[in-house]
């Protein structure tokens, strides 16, 4: 019999199991702790395209049009060579110019042009200058290498090339998100382990992880928006960094109310998942010695 009831039990647990198939709600993402490991890669996947999507968008419109102007700039002669930049054109000048990026000649690094992007690249005599919101980095040219800087010779590679370039941002996006999030998930696991038992909640290991590679989802197309505001000049770059603070949140957020949907286990004194926690066990003790009490009360 007890067999028997036990296997009704699991039975009827399947039967009332939710179906995970969205991660935008605490219950749904709760869902997926118990579902397929196939079932979340499936829903991770859909959710990487779109990101990379938009990672893709970022890159054509923000940087890859900025710099096919410069090239478009460039004059007939000029060049890297032995270490040394030697330029044909006027000097200093902004080529390209853009809000997210801008390619600088400036070959005596005067600084005249000042900053019009929040990335910018400057190319003096002997050195190539990177210069945004985190900072100031200087990058000496390579020496016995030839660098071609003319719009003859330039404009063929980078057109054979751009489209390849764009593949190759989405495709990392997506083998970098993937691999971010099986990593956070893991992260997440102890900690949802931890919450889950002194919330009286059913959460096995690998649950755990299931229910935190789902609670990064939301977290993730949150960023992507911010990204497309930030593209459409919704958001400044200072907000943009704002909003990637806000998603790592959003992530920890989601993971840890989840929890408060997982199935309860069950009150049964003496069953193993109760009788791990010190704090039940003093209270299911409490019980019965609090009903002999009053019986007693009750016989005198």
């Amino acid at each position: 019999m007890p067999v028997r009831r036990h296997l009704v039990e699991m039975h009827a647990e399947e039967q009332t199991a939710p179906d995970a198939w969205q991660p935008f709600t605490f219950a749904g993402v709760a869902a997926f702790a118990t579902a397929r490991t196939s079932r979340l890669l499936l829903v991770q996947g859909i959710v990487s395209l779109a990101c990379a999507a938009c990672m893709a968008v970022f890159f054509h419109a923000a940087w890859s049009n900025s710099i096919s102007a410069a090239i478009e700039q460039l004059p007939d002669e000029g060049g890297i060579r032995n270490g040394e930049l030697t330029w044909g054109g006027r000097a200093p000048q902004r080529l390209g110019a853009g809000t997210f990026l801008s390619l600088v000649v400036d070959p005596d690094g005067s600084g005249e042009l000042g900053e019009a992007a929040d990335v910018e690249f400057i190319l003096t005599r002997v050195e190539l200058r990177i210069r945004s919101l985190f900072g100031y980095a200087a990058l000496k040219y390579p020496g016995g290498v030839v660098i071609p800087l003319t719009r003859a010779e330039l404009q063929p590679w980078w057109g054979a090339r751009r489209p390849v370039i764009l593949g190759w941002v989405a495709l990392g996006s997506i083998l970098w998100l993937l691999a971010m999030w099986s990593l956070l998930a893991l992260i997440y696991t102890i900690p949802l382990r931890v919450i889950a038992f002194y919330r009286d909640r059913k959460l096995l290991l690998a649950e755990a992880w299931r229910l935190g590679g789902a609670a990064v989802l939301p977290a993730a197309l949150f960023m992507s928006v911010a990204l497309m505001g930030y593209l459409i000049h919704r958001l400044n770059l200072l907000q943009l960094l704002a909003a990637g603070v806000a998603h790592v949140l959003i992530g920890w957020m989601f993971a840890f109310s989840a929890v408060g949907h997982l199935k309860a286990l069950s009150v049964t004194p003496g069953s193993p998942g109760r009788a791990s926690n010190p704090f039940t066990v003093a209270s299911n003790a409490q019980a019965p010695e609090a009903s002999d009490e009053s019986g007693k009360s009750k016989d005198d």
